[in-house]
């Protein structure tokens, strides 16, 4: 998508306004519109000196970010992109910008938790829909190394061959419930490890796209209501909430690497001997 030109006389007003104010948030629009003249070392230098100034101004983290992400400085421009999601956590700009930063740093399961937010956030977004279809049909790259060290090696041997030619058996296209689940999933996740555990409740209660059947959704309302209605002595919540929602996490790769090797079997069953 093309950006709308910069008006010379709108960034002049902008220079002259930072010139009388230096404490004024005007400087985001400033580092935009120098980002799009191509002036990019301006940019990120007013960007730096604004967030320095102001490093609770979301907006101000994404201009700068941008700027960055022109100069290929992708770390920096995703930590810029994280700090403004902290500040603002429903910015749908913050988490499309990251989220493609993410793809540029060849991190696609960060990135895909990112498409989804934006999809959460805006379920008809056709660019995060593409991405999101593009980076599950990923498989092998789903589960974590040390989720591997759990299967016996010479299992992992002969079924790891195996799995590029499956790779066109995978689903395309989701069923648009399992994409609501999994979105709605993404955010009661990212409230539990806030220690939101009210918002996280809540948002499950009352989800209408949600079937209370879920698997997922049952395990979730178990764990928040032991922390809201039987609070642990002496336990720090937040290590125990992110605790509790690593082995839901890890419950669910295992769930999914074992349906994967049930594929790879019934495949090697269809396909026969072959010699």
């Amino acid at each position: 998508m093309s950006e709308n030109p910069v008006d010379a006389k709108q960034v002049e007003k902008y220079q002259v306004m930072l010139e009388k104010d230096p404490e004024s948030l005007v400087f985001a629009p400033l580092v935009d519109a120098y980002r799009k003249m191509g002036m990019l070392e301006l940019a990120v230098q007013e960007g730096l000196k604004g967030a320095r100034k102001h490093p609770k101004f979301a907006g101000g983290r994404i201009a700068l970010a941008q700027a960055l992400m022109a100069r290929e400085q992708l770390e920096s421009a995703a930590k810029e992109l994280k700090a403004a999601i902290e500040l603002s956590s429903e910015n749908i700009k913050a988490f499309s910008l990251l989220a493609d930063c993410l793809v540029k740093l060849k991190y696609p399961k960060e990135a895909l938790k990112a498409y989804k937010m934006v999809l959460f956030l805006n379920p008809n977004d056709e660019k995060a829909l593409s991405a999101v279809k593009k980076l599950e049909s990923i498989t092998a790259d789903e589960f974590d190394d040390d989720l591997f060290e759990m299967l016996p090696l010479n299992t992992l041997e002969e079924k790891i061959p195996e799995l590029s030619p499956l790779e066109d058996e995978i689903p395309k296209e989701l069923p648009q419930s399992f994409r609501q689940i999994d979105r709605v999933i993404s955010l009661v996740d990212a409230f539990i490890v806030r220690n939101e555990f009210e918002k996280a409740r809540h948002l499950l209660n009352e989800n209408s796209g949600l079937s209370k059947e879920e698997p997922e959704v049952i395990k979730r309302l178990k764990l928040l209501n032991q922390f809201i209605e039987e609070p642990r002595e002496n336990t720090p919540q937040t290590h125990s909430a992110m605790s509790s929602l690593k082995q839901l996490e890890k419950e669910e790769k295992i769930k999914k690497l074992k349906l994967l090797l049930t594929r790879i079997s019934d495949k090697k069953e269809q396909m026969g001997p072959l010699l």
